[in-house]
């Protein structure tokens, strides 16, 4: 068992903002997937501090980790910016361990469970660097079966993102049926019986 200070480092890779230029900003679904999320443009953006995390960093929600909102950094998001309401961490250079591994551990049931625990007052469940560097991860041993978990994790991911895609293409075939057309979205609106 190691404290998961000893594994990782916190990361912060400051971006100065073009005022005109529009920026991308990540996103995290509670089913712990990086999405591009909300745009704007440099001189909006009111963030303390914004910053960049690279393929593989793992990068935790604040506001959402208890619900699942932490994800590793994919493949081609390295232009999506990241705010302060998230911590991004990196493995040590000297670590044996794989982040979707990490990943996972910090999604249990378990983990989240002392997140909350540990919390104080009502509604206040944020975790931040400070929560995070003392959190105790368990390490499977030999490495190579952190390695093999990793590995069942990315599987899992490509292929959703794959059948995500393929639910697209289905989509685009029947879109010139107008089914889900501004006619059809409002008669459905009116046809929804009173809550």
């Amino acid at each position: 068992m190691q404290t998961l200070g000893a594994l990782v480092d916190p990361v912060i890779d400051p971006v100065d903002l073009d005022p005109d230029r529009e920026y991308q900003f990540l996103r995290i679904t509670y089913a712990g997937i990086a999405e591009r999320g909300e745009t704007a443009l440099g001189r909006e953006v009111s963030y303390a501090t914004i910053s960049h995390a690279t393929a593989g960093d793992i990068v935790v929600s604040h506001i959402n980790a208890v619900n699942g909102a932490i994800c590793v950094m994919p493949d081609g998001m390295a232009d999506v910016l990241v705010s302060n309401e998230f911590t991004v961490i990196r493995l040590k250079p000297d670590t044996n361990a794989d982040p979707h591994y990490l990943w996972s551990i910090l999604r249990t049931s378990g983990v989240v469970a002392e997140w909350l625990s540990g919390a104080s007052g009502v509604g206040r469940h944020r975790v931040t660097w400070d929560t995070l560097k003392d959190q105790h991860v368990p390490l499977l041993q030999p490495p190579e079966r952190q390695t093999a978990i990793g590995s069942l994790y990315r599987e899992a991911i490509s292929r959703e993102a794959e059948a995500e895609a393929l639910r697209e293409e289905a989509l685009g075939y029947i879109a010139g049926l107008d089914l889900e057309g501004d006619a059809a979205q409002d008669r459905l609106a009116r046809a929804k019986p009173p809550r």
